[in-house]
C-alpha cells in the first residue's frame, strides 16, 4: 500500500474524518493537498478535513470530534433517545454562553447558548463506536420539549412525552429535578398528568 493510499485509509478509519493534529509528517500534508486538489478529502474548517462522499462518514462523530463542548440537544437528543420519529434535518447542540465558535459549513449545525447552570444540567457522556459523544440524558430531553414546545409543533412535543411515559427506565424524579430548575415545574405537571 502507497502513502496515498495509508493517508485515505487512515481518514476511513477514524470515521471518515480527520484533524490535521492527527497526521504528523511533511509528506502527508503535502499528499492532503494533492487529494483536495482531486475532490478525494474536503477542508470543512481549518484543521480538519474529510473524505468526499463516504457512506461511513457519522457526523454525530465528527461534531463531537469539532465541538468538544457541545452537547446534543433538543431534536437530536430526542432521535438519540428514540423520543421521537421525527428526523432533524440539522444537528441541535447547545454550548455555553460566553463560548464563541465558528460553525463549518457541513454538517449542518444549529447552535444553541446557554448559562452554565442550565448547559450543565443533565449531560451524560456516551461512547459510540470509540467516540464520546455529549448528550442531554431522557430527562432533560424531555424538558427542553415541554420548554420549547411552541417552537417544535404539537405533533413532535405529543411524541416525545407519550414515547417517555412508556419507556420503564424513565426517572419521574430526575425529571421533576430538572424541571424545577428550568422553571417549567407546573407546565410539565399539567401535561403528564394525563398520560400517567
Amino acid at each position: 500500500m502507497n502513502n496515498r493510499d495509508r493517508l485515505i485509509q487512515l481518514v476511513r478509519d477514524n470515521g471518515g474524518f480527520i484533524s490535521t493534529n492527527q497526521i504528523n509528517s511533511r509528506s502527508k500534508r503535502y499528499l492532503i493537498e494533492q487529494l483536495i486538489q482531486e475532490g478525494i478529502l474536503s477542508r470543512i474548517r481549518r484543521g480538519w478535513l474529510i473524505l468526499q462522499d463516504d457512506p461511513a462518514l457519522d457526523e454525530t462523530h465528527l461534531l463531537a470530534a469539532l465541538f468538544p463542548k457541545g452537547v446534543f440537544c433538543q431534536a437530536s437528543a430526542w432521535d438519540f433517545h428514540q423520543l421521537s420519529t421525527s428526523i432533524p434535518i440539522q444537528h441541535h447542540l447547545v454550548f455555553p454562553r460566553d463560548l464563541k465558535l465558528a460553525l463549518p459549513e457541513y454538517p449542518p449545525v444549529q447552535a444553541h447558548f446557554a448559562i452554565e447552570k442550565v448547559y450543565q444540567l443533565g449531560i451524560s457522556e456516551i461512547t459510540d463506536n470509540g467516540h464520546i459523544l455529549k448528550v442531554y440524558d431522557m430527562e432533560r430531553s424531555v424538558c427542553d420539549a415541554v420548554k420549547f414546545r411552541n417552537k417544535i409543533g404539537q405533533d413532535v412535543f405529543n411524541e416525545v412525552l407519550k414515547n417517555y411515559t412508556r419507556r420503564p427506565e424513565r426517572n419521574l424524579d430526575t425529571l421533576m429535578k430538572y424541571a424545577a430548575i428550568l422553571r417549567i415545574e407546573a407546565q410539565l405537571r399539567n401535561f403528564l398528568g394525563p398520560l400517567l
